[in-house]
């Protein structure tokens, strides 16, 4: 029941937000030969390509992820359950916790071709692209060091709460809080400088 509940909330989410998204290039076609105000008539129709092309590739974003969840569903989960058992048979709460981390890890190498081809296609085809494939390798490999560290450390604590706690649910939740509102608080000081250059504004 609650699976089929899922389901059908994640089918309309999908579905609204695929058409928001066409009516929005809807919109931009209709209005990219308008007069520009703040900005060239040149660069207002590269602007409303680039939009264009954002929106289209938005759609096959959420196509993919909504053929990531089927997969997970129907197949991913059970295999993935299937192969850690195997390997993972003494301890439950190692089991679990690389079962967490390898869902993720799954989910982002899925993902990974479509933002390389956003960067060095899309936006550098509209010349936004700032990156080079030098320095994309170098900030992945700073976010996978950051995840490891600290991903498999709150992934840890929140089985540890599941686990031994009744009220896991509440103790998760303000877990959850206070992690966000502390990287709220250290991201521009700590965090941003790691992956973009920093100065002071003039």
């Amino acid at each position: 029941m609650l699976f089929n509940l899922f389901i059908a909330l994640y089918a309309a989410y999908f579905i609204f937000k695929v058409l928001v998204a066409v009516l929005q290039m809807n919109y931009i076609k209709a209005h990219a030969n308008d007069e520009a105000v703040l900005m060239s008539a040149q660069d207002f129709k590269v602007a409303a390509d680039y939009a264009i092309a954002k929106e289209r590739l938005s759609i096959i974003q959420s196509i993919l992820d909504i053929a990531i969840l089927g997969f997970w569903f129907y197949f991913g989960f059970a295999f993935l359950q299937e192969v850690l058992s195997s390997v993972f048979t003494e301890n439950p709460f190692v089991l679990a916790l690389s079962f967490l981390l390898s869902f993720i890890v799954v989910n982002f190498l899925i993902s990974l071709p479509l933002s390389i081809y956003e960067k060095f296609v899309l936006d550098e085809k509209f010349g936004f692209n700032q990156s080079t494939v030098g320095l994309f390798i170098k900030d992945l490999l700073k976010g996978s060091l950051l995840f490891i560290i600290f991903g498999t450390l709150i992934s840890a604590l929140l089985i540890y709460f599941i686990n031994t706690f009744e009220s896991w649910w509440l103790i998760c939740f303000v877990f959850m809080f206070t992690v966000i509102i502390i990287i709220q608080m250290i991201y521009p000081t700590f965090i941003a400088p790691l992956f973009n250059k920093m100065s002071p504004l003039e």
